[in-house]
């Protein structure tokens, strides 16, 4: 025999809308008797068979008092909401202590929060870390969507919007790698590069100058987009690498692991005692053309200038790189940070004895974008380097 009453579903539908369609403590004017009762009608329609009451489609403004009555005794019962919390709505309301839904300016309702479920600030950081992350699982991905609230959806469909472009897979295998040796204190290998242009497109994406690396992995950090290892090396050092410049990797069995009291305390200083860059004003664009005899040390100087400024495109190709010339359009803002990091660029540190007679060049373009602002800024800042050695 049917259900005449269908009392159960509508108390289940009215519960959903609270729960999923309404933020906590926000007054929603739709939210009113006239659109519940609407939605309890379209609901019935595809539930209720042919032998029901087409009056079920109806649902009388007492019987939904109950529903919710109902609902708040429930709430209240499992202590399901924060009762410290609740909406108090005008002081012309009627008394609601203990509700969880309440009628607000007598028009419509609103609910407070509960104790299981996340914050909007919470979700919109969960979004945020979701978008910036390149190693979420497809289950944890999928959990966050089906998890997030209708009435939060935008941060559903940010994070589902970044992670649609993520294909790389070694990276992910990577990252899982060095956490799995940080967290059981083993020692990795790996080999270590410099990687030239974009790196969506895949006769951009191999590694240059590749050089075998044996650390004791401590700690990763995300930053400005990239993915950051600390580690301690064979000197007992503590060195980072960038984890997209990173290949080949695995976990040794037979080395020695190096370990470091207040680690975390060092890194915290490291990690905070990094340059400010002190930038104001628009972003600049200018040409810059890396050039050597060794394309290794092209390699090395142009991956240690990118590191720290907007690379927006490579002008030359794969073959002009192996060649050790390297033509690229960057945009900055003009800062005292910035010369400097053009200042180490022009007096790169080749490495190299000089009998090996290894040249390198930087130079900017004075036809292409900003690139006489740019030299007139850094001509001034070597201007005043200039004359503070200078000075007895």
């Amino acid at each position: 025999m049917a259900n005449k009453e269908y009392s159960k579903e509508k108390l289940l539908l009215l519960y959903d809308i609270f729960r999923n369609e309404m933020k906590p403590n926000c007054a929603d004017s739709n939210m009113n008797m006239d659109y519940l009762k609407k939605r309890i009608a379209d609901f019935m329609r595809n539930v209720a068979d042919d032998t029901d009451d087409l009056r079920l489609l109806d649902t009388d403004r007492k019987t939904m008092y109950k529903y919710f009555d109902a609902i708040n005794n429930y709430a209240y019962i499992t202590g399901l909401f924060k009762e410290d919390e609740y909406f108090t709505g005008e002081d012309n309301d009627e008394n609601q202590y203990g509700s969880w839904i309440k009628k607000y300016h007598k028009k419509f309702y609103v609910r407070g929060p509960l104790r299981d479920e996340l914050t909007e600030t919470e979700y919109e950081a969960i979004s945020d870390a979701i978008s910036s992350s390149a190693i979420v699982s497809e289950e944890a991905f999928s959990h966050f969507k089906e998890m997030c609230p209708k009435s939060l959806s935008k941060y559903q469909q940010n994070a589902v919007y970044f992670r649609k472009d993520f294909t790389d897979e070694d990276f992910s295998n990577n990252i899982s790698l060095i956490k799995q040796a940080i967290n059981e204190k083993k020692v990795i290998s790996f080999g270590y590069g410099y990687r030239i242009g974009s790196t969506s497109k895949k006769s951009h994406n191999k590694l240059f100058s590749v050089s075998v690396k044996t650390i004791s992995p401590i700690k990763l950090d995300y930053s400005d987009g990239k993915y950051y290892l600390y580690a301690i090396n064979t000197d007992s050092q503590i060195r980072n690498y960038r984890c997209d410049r990173i290949e080949n990797l695995k976990i040794e069995k037979n080395q020695k692991y190096y370990d470091v009291k207040n680690i975390d305390k060092i890194l915290y200083e490291r990690i905070e005692g990094a340059v400010n860059q002190f930038a104001t004003g628009k972003e600049k664009n200018f040409k810059l053309t890396i050039s050597s005899n060794n394309p290794k040390v092209a390699a090395q100087a142009f991956q240690s200038f990118a590191d720290e400024v907007t690379v927006k495109s490579m002008i030359n190709d794969e073959t002009k790189w192996e060649q050790g010339r390297i033509e690229f359009l960057c945009y900055v803002q003009l800062s005292p940070a910035f010369y400097m990091r053009l200042f180490n660029l022009v007096t790169f540190d080749i490495g190299f004895d000089s009998t090996d007679e290894i040249t390198l060049e930087a130079t900017i373009d004075p036809q292409v974008g900003d690139g006489p602002e740019v030299i007139e800024g850094f001509s001034k800042y070597c201007e005043k380097l200039n004359r503070f050695l200078k000075k007895d």
